[in-house]
């Protein structure tokens, strides 16, 4: 058992090579939990506008912005 705990802290300590992006978040309730998510609860509109956007980013990006005569 020594062993395996000496692997484990080992592995724990080691430095990461990028950050993933992740964390852990730990609620003192559960009323405290459901006021975060209602919170950041996406809608709809918000839905659509989100992908309009990105539809926009990607044949902005994939045809390029042309302006002015001749372009």
């Amino acid at each position: 058992m020594d062993e395996y705990n000496e692997k484990l802290d080992n592995e724990t300590m080691k430095p990461l090579l990028f950050n993933s992006g992740h964390a852990f978040v730990c609620f003192d309730s559960v009323t405290s939990l459901n006021q975060i998510i209602k919170h950041f609860k996406t809608t709809p509109a918000q839905h659509i506008k989100i992908f309009c956007v990105s539809v926009k980013d990607k044949i902005t990006s994939c045809c390029g912005k042309r302006t002015g005569r001749g372009s």
